[in-house]
């Protein structure tokens, strides 16, 4: 019973110690609401009908966040010394389908799966105002982040910058194929599968690519 007692307070006396100085975590959802043409070239929301160049087309996510409960995390003195913050995405994407009710490339009839031709990429609207160059304004998560699937990326740093909010960070899947687009209008639907089991599935107005 002395035994028990004493394991008893050491762990409460633990779990004290790493609540004042174990990280500080942060957990959060992520609702994708809507998904809009974009202009890279303008940095601009395109309208319905709208001509754009193929390789000028993103694809905007329209994103927010909200705070979640954290589930308890005892490591019994494993994190004592850590004071970096952490952001938790509680429901992760599993997996992210694009298609377009047009043909898009000779191999890559209406209907098919579009995702390995969209790159994810990050907007600082703010930096435009005093750049030369507009892609120096833009992080490629591919390039610059080395993350290797639209996933991964959403789950990382691009729900983050949608946690941290503000308009002036637009999340982007941009269109980057090697092949020659077909010129036709396309209305991309967008499917977010996520590990919990939800489903959200959006589609853009028709766009113009040529």
């Amino acid at each position: 019973m002395k035994k028990l007692a004493l394991l008893t307070a050491f762990i409460l006396a633990n779990c004290l110690l790493e609540s004042c100085l174990s990280n500080i975590e942060t957990c959060y959802s992520l609702d994708i609401k809507a998904v809009k043409n974009f202009d890279l070239i303008s940095n601009q929301e395109l309208t319905a009908e709208e001509t754009v160049a193929a390789d000028e087309y993103a694809v905007l996510l329209d994103g927010t966040t909200m705070n979640q409960t954290c589930m308890a995390n005892y490591s019994f003195g494993g994190a004592l010394l850590a004071e970096d913050p952490v952001y938790t995405l509680i429901d992760e994407v599993s997996n992210i389908s694009i298609t377009s009710t047009a043909d898009l490339t000779a191999v890559h009839p209406a209907g098919s799966e579009l995702k390995e031709l969209f790159i994810p990429l990050s907007l600082y609207r703010s930096c435009l105002e005093n750049a030369t160059d507009p892609a120096e304004c833009r992080v490629d998560y591919f390039a610059d982040e080395s993350y290797d699937s639209l996933e991964d990326a959403l789950n990382g740093l691009m729900s983050e910058s949608i946690f941290f909010g503000g308009e002036d960070d637009v999340q982007l899947f941009a269109l980057s194929a090697a092949e020659p687009i077909a010129g036709n209008t396309h209305q991309f639907t967008i499917q977010f599968d996520f590990r919990s089991g939800t489903t959200i599935e959006l589609e853009t107005e028709p766009i113009v690519l040529n």
